[in-house]
């Protein structure tokens, strides 16, 4: 019977030797490898810290960080609001002149340009049959966004109306006036306007509106000015919430504004002509 006893105790303990023995891995990650996965995780513990105790403008979980920049105490955040009913959407679509100054700008503005015309506009181009309000669109990482800059004047966006373009930008609030408008296609439109110069003098510009996506509703800004040539990728502000919005987000002060990625304008456009 103690014989058979002590076999028993020394079978189970090779047993256990041998188990043991061969739970090793087959090759432990090298100092570089343990480093580079020490920071990564130091790097999202980071994040993750200053989502929640630097005063991020929405809760964590609706927040998806794009860049961080700044300062400890000043940090910049811009981040996609996952939301889909987002207050950002109201602050970047609202076309009205609240203020009298806002509203004095633009009177004067449109005056500037009637007082320099030579001869008193005939409206008697067809009835424009774009959208009234319109707003920059963004790309990133090849999706469509809207953006909610830093800086309230970096919000350009315009209201047409039956004889003019109120243009919401860096300068303030200014007119255009309309002075032609042209239906080529379903696709193409062209716009001529009138509007006064920074050195004060009169400027004519014919834009090219090209709708590049039917589907999103979306169109470049082809514009032809004696400054040069500009592209501006657009949608009508009615479709914002289409969209999701990417914000530019200083805790105290307001950071640069962020640098998106051109498209290729010429190429969207030889698509159509």
């Amino acid at each position: 019977m103690k014989c058979t006893f002590y076999t028993l105790v020394t079978a189970l303990l090779i047993i256990v030797v041998y188990s043991c023995g061969s739970d090793k891995p087959d090759k432990l990650p090298s100092s570089n490898q343990r480093k580079k996965q020490t920071e990564k995780v130091e790097e999202k513990e980071e994040e993750q810290d200053l989502l929640e105790n630097k005063g991020l403008p929405v809760d964590s979980d609706s927040a998806q960080v794009i860049f961080t920049g700044g300062t400890e105490k000043d940090r910049q955040y811009v981040f996609i609001d996952k939301r889909k009913k987002s207050d950002y959407y109201d602050l970047i679509t609202d076309f009205d002149l609240p203020s009298k100054f806002e509203i004095s700008q633009y009177r004067n503005s449109y005056s500037s340009i009637m007082k320099s015309l030579t001869e008193t506009p005939v409206d008697n181009y067809p009835k424009i049959t774009l959208e009234d309000n319109w707003m920059n669109l963004k790309s990133y990482n090849s999706e469509y966004y809207v953006y909610c800059p830093a800086r309230e004047e970096e919000n350009y966006r315009f209201r047409l109306t039956d004889s003019s373009i109120i243009v919401f930008d860096n300068k303030g609030v200014t007119a255009e006036k309309i002075s032609g408008f042209e239906k080529e296609n379903d696709n193409h439109f062209i716009l001529n306007t009138v509007c006064v110069s920074d050195n004060g003098k009169l400027m004519s510009k014919e834009s090219n509106i090209y709708l590049i996506d039917a589907k999103k509703h979306v169109y470049i800004w082809e514009t032809f000015a004696p400054g040069g040539l500009i592209y501006k990728l657009m949608i009508p502000a009615k479709y914002a919430k289409s969209f999701p919005v990417i914000i530019n987000y200083g805790e105290k002060s307001k950071p640069e504004e962020f640098k998106f990625e051109e498209i290729n304008y010429f190429e969207e456009i030889s698509k159509l002509i």
